[in-house]
């Protein structure tokens, strides 16, 4: 049986050790997102800047982080708050330790909706003090929002509502403030996460949810309800988010083994040499040169910017190879 290595012994103390335990379960990420239209590489970077946009997944059990970039793969969605698709949420487990745990967002949920073909676009929103909001149920049912709030804090939300037409017949949800915050309220993760720093997303999400059960069944994917079913049991029941960590990930400690098992390992292979000084600098040339020629999207400035410190603070000669080797690539493909 395969066990994993916990936040005792490995902690994903920055976005290199992560890379690097990506880089090791890269086969199976291809795999899993070989039907989705995401390119393998683009993925990788996207994890990256989830992982920065969320300190705390650094004290999460690597195992758990890994397990959210492979469910993340396998539905097909991208992370990190930018996308509003993939979250990866720190929960507390009955034993102590923290585990990260996938929630889907509510562009994640429209993605498979619309996979099916069986809806028209589902539009959604959220209603703020002093908007134009009318909304009545039966026969005729009548749905009109006019955005003409200044405040837009999330003190001033009043409702969210979600709407679409299934053969022509039109579907909507409404919920208000009282019973969205009673959603907040119950959740695990209110104090942190997606409910503390997109209040409104989370409510979309929470609306489109409702909306979902008012759909053909043909309209939502078994993959997304079994994902959202279990997303619901930790952060709103009693699930553990412990018992959900993924058993089929193994995490490696850093380092060389000790006691009998350094005993029984195979001979090591003889030490690398420290790189050449004059190639590291070239690489660090070549992507500073390629910093200044990208788009000006944050996210992206941000990733290459921390891949650069990470490249100049490393000590590790097999990843200081390989980002020279990336470095020399992304040169190649900018110039």
């Amino acid at each position: 049986m395969k066990t994993r290595t916990t936040e005792s012994s490995l902690a994903l103390s920055n976005t290199a050790t992560l890379a690097k335990l990506l880089d090791a379960q890269q086969a199976k990420l291809a795999q899993a997102l070989a039907s989705t239209g995401i390119d393998a590489g683009r993925f990788m970077r996207m994890c990256m800047t989830a992982f920065r946009e969320a300190p705390a997944l650094a004290e999460c059990d690597p195992a758990s982080v890994l397990g959210c970039a492979m469910t993340s793969a396998l539905m097909g969605l991208e992370p990190g708050a930018a996308f509003g698709q993939s979250y990866w949420v720190p929960f507390k487990a009955k034993n102590g330790k923290k585990y990260a745990q996938h929630i889907t967002g509510y562009k994640g949920m429209l993605q498979h909706v619309y996979r099916s073909g069986l809806t028209s676009p589902v539009n959604s929103g959220v209603v703020y003090e002093g908007d134009e909001f009318v909304y009545e149920r039966g026969l005729a049912p009548v749905l009109r929002h006019v955005e003409k709030a200044t405040d837009k804090s999330d003190d001033k939300l009043t409702h969210a509502w979600a709407c679409t037409t299934v053969g022509g017949q039109p579907i909507f949800e409404v919920m208000d403030r009282a019973a969205l915050m009673s959603i907040w309220n119950r959740s695990k993760a209110k104090d942190s996460g997606p409910w503390v720093t997109d209040l409104a997303q989370m409510c979309r999400k929470t609306v489109i949810r409702r909306l979902c059960n008012y759909l053909p069944k043909q309209a939502v994917s078994t993959a997304l309800m079994t994902q959202l079913r279990k997303e619901d049991g930790v952060e709103f029941g009693g699930v553990d988010p412990a018992d959900l960590a993924p058993a089929d990930i193994t995490v490696e400690p850093h380092g060389p083994p000790s006691g009998e098992a350094a005993a029984q390992s195979a001979p090591s292979a003889p030490p690398a040499q420290p790189p050449d000084p004059s190639k590291v600098e070239q690489a660090r040339a070549h992507a500073a040169r390629l910093l200044a020629t990208l788009s000006p999207d944050v996210s992206d400035r941000i990733l290459y910017n921390e891949g650069i410190d990470n490249l100049q603070n490393c000590t590790d000669y097999e990843a200081m190879t390989r980002a020279i080797a990336a470095a020399e690539t992304f040169m190649t493909q900018g110039a």
